[in-house]
C-alpha cells in the first residue's frame, strides 16, 4: 500500500480535519443566511466529503501499517483504540446529528431575530431536519430499553498465512548413487 500524500496525510489528521470541516460548515451556514454564494457552499460541502475522504485513507494506511509492522512479531502490537474520529461509521452519525440539531435549532433563531420569510429549501430542510432529529429521540429511547448483548471476543488471526504444498519424498544416497551414470560415479569414489 501506498502511503498517503503529504498533502493528504496533513488533511487527514482528526484536529486539522475538525477544524476543515468547522470552516466549511461556517461558509455552507453563510449560504443558508444569504451571505455566500451558493457555488462557493457546494466546493465546501465536497470539500467536506473529500476531507473525510483523506482522513479514511489515513486511518487505512495507519491500520495497514501497522499490521506490516507486526508481521513476524511474536505478540503483535495491538491496533491503538479507536476514537471518535477514527471510526468512520461514529463519524459520520456524529456530523449528521450535530449538523441536523444545529439547523434545527439555528435556522428559526436566525430568521427570528431578521423578520425575513424563510425560503422554501430551507423550510423543507427545517422540516427533514426536525423529522430526524425526532426519529433520533425515540431511537435513544428504544435503546435505553433494550437488553445490551454481549460482544464476542474475534479470535487474533495473523494477517499472513502460508500454504505450503505437502514435502515430496526424495531418493536416498545410495539410491541416487546407483542411478548415476558410470563416469558420474567414478568421479564419486
Amino acid at each position: 500500500m501506498n502511503a498517503p500524500s503529504p498533502l493528504t496525510r496533513l488533511t487527514g489528521t482528526p484536529r486539522v480535519a475538525a477544524l476543515l470541516i468547522a470552516v466549511y460548515a461556517l461558509v455552507i451556514w453563510g449560504w443558508s443566511q444569504g451571505q455566500v454564494h451558493v457555488f462557493l457552499a457546494l466546493i465546501a460541502l465536497a470539500a467536506i466529503f473529500q476531507t473525510l475522504g483523506a482522513m479514511r485513507e489515513v486511518r487505512t494506511y495507519k491500520n495497514w501499517k501497522t499490521n506490516w509492522d507486526a508481521m513476524g512479531q511474536l505478540h503483535p502490537t495491538p491496533t491503538p483504540k479507536k476514537t471518535l474520529w477514527r471510526d468512520q461509521r461514529r463519524q459520520w452519525k456524529w456530523l449528521l446529528n450535530i449538523s441536523a440539531v444545529a439547523y434545527f435549532v439555528l435556522l428559526p433563531l436566525s430568521h427570528q431575530q431578521t423578520h425575513q420569510p424563510t425560503p422554501p429549501i430551507q423550510s423543507f430542510l427545517w422540516v427533514v431536519s426536525g423529522l430526524y432529529v425526532a426519529f433520533l429521540v425515540l431511537r435513544a429511547i428504544v435503546r435505553r430499553f433494550k437488553k445490551p448483548r454481549k460482544a464476542k471476543a474475534a479470535p487474533l488471526v495473523p494477517p499472513v498465512e502460508w500454504m505450503l504444498r505437502s514435502a515430496s519424498s526424495s531418493p536416498s544416497r545410495m539410491e541416487a548413487t546407483q542411478k548415476l551414470p558410470d563416469y558420474c560415479a567414478r568421479l564419486l569414489k
